[in-house]
């Protein structure tokens, strides 16, 4: 799938064009463009991830298979953000699109399951040293202490 770059007041465009909080940028543009939808090739996947961002799962960055779904999509999104340069909206959105979920649900395991609002998520994300995020994080979840400091380290600046 072709990969385009586009500047900050379309992608502003389009977001304020999208309907549905788990509509892709794709279908914005299809629908604004009036381009009706095809039937994917065989050989061809629906849809894919955003080029050159990282596939890697979360337990590749050093959290166990059992870790809480909530502690494993805010790292995602903290690598995407951190790693991926991606913007947190942008994370999330892949975030939820990997994990099948709207992307509130995602903003709620940063959100008002952290006691977080978005700006002071940017905030975290935004230190060199990620100790808030880190400090945080291992206060909400304890177990994952030592896997934590490990995944925030390797991101952190």
């Amino acid at each position: 799938m072709p990969t385009i770059e586009i500047d900050s007041e379309v992608f502003d465009y389009l977001r304020s064009k999208v309907r549905d909080f788990n509509e892709s940028p794709n279908a914005v543009l299809r629908r604004e463009l009036r381009i009706e939808a095809t039937a994917p090739r065989p050989g061809r996947p629906i849809r894919t991830e955003m080029q050159g961002v990282s596939s890697a799962a979360v337990s590749d960055l050093g959290l166990p298979m059992g870790a809480p779904e909530a502690l494993r999509q805010i790292i995602e999104v903290a690598v995407l953000v951190r790693r991926d340069k991606l913007d947190r909206v942008s994370a999330t959105v892949l975030v939820a699109e990997r994990h099948r979920v709207t992307r509130e649900t995602v903003g709620d395991k940063y959100g008002r399951q952290l006691n977080l609002t978005t700006r002071e998520f940017d905030d975290l994300l935004g230190e060199a040293s990620l100790n808030g995020l880190r400090n945080l994080l291992a206060a909400k979840f304890p177990r994952y202490r030592s896997e934590l400091s490990q995944v925030l380290n390797s991101l952190a600046r």
